[in-house]
């Protein structure tokens, strides 16, 4: 089971395989980089926002949390096309993606949340 050392916010720092001084041990099944420490100090997984959708050629952004970046680059001609810095709470929206070809969309929600980036392709 892995062990990890955590930074004064709560993130992780340091992995290890075995036991050290100032390292917690992981709960099964959650990964150093999805883990943080609670108010309580325990070791849990970091929240995560619901996963966005893809049903081409729109991206259906989740409700995010105040501070999320939400941008869509497209790989073509190396341009960020969509970039939104999320002022409410609980701010969803459906991006229409109106050019064909391959597009990044990256949704970075503020600590502890984690983010997702992932590519899309539009054919039509």
């Amino acid at each position: 089971m892995p062990y990890v050392q955590f930074s004064e916010t709560g993130l992780p720092m340091n992995a290890s395989s075995r036991p050290r001084a100032g390292f917690h041990q992981l709960p099964e099944g959650v990964p150093a980089k999805e883990a943080m420490l609670d108010d309580a100090g325990d070791v849990v997984r970091r929240p995560s926002l619901p996963v966005a959708r893809f049903i081409e050629p729109d991206v259906m952004v989740p409700p995010c949390p105040v501070g999320t970046v939400v941008t869509v680059f497209d790989k073509a001609i190396g341009e960020v096309i969509f970039a939104h810095t999320t002022e409410v709470e609980g701010w969803t929206q459906t991006l229409h993606i109106a050019e064909v070809g391959a597009f990044e969309v990256s949704i970075v929600p503020p600590m502890p949340w984690m983010g997702e980036t992932f590519v899309v392709e539009v054919t039509a």
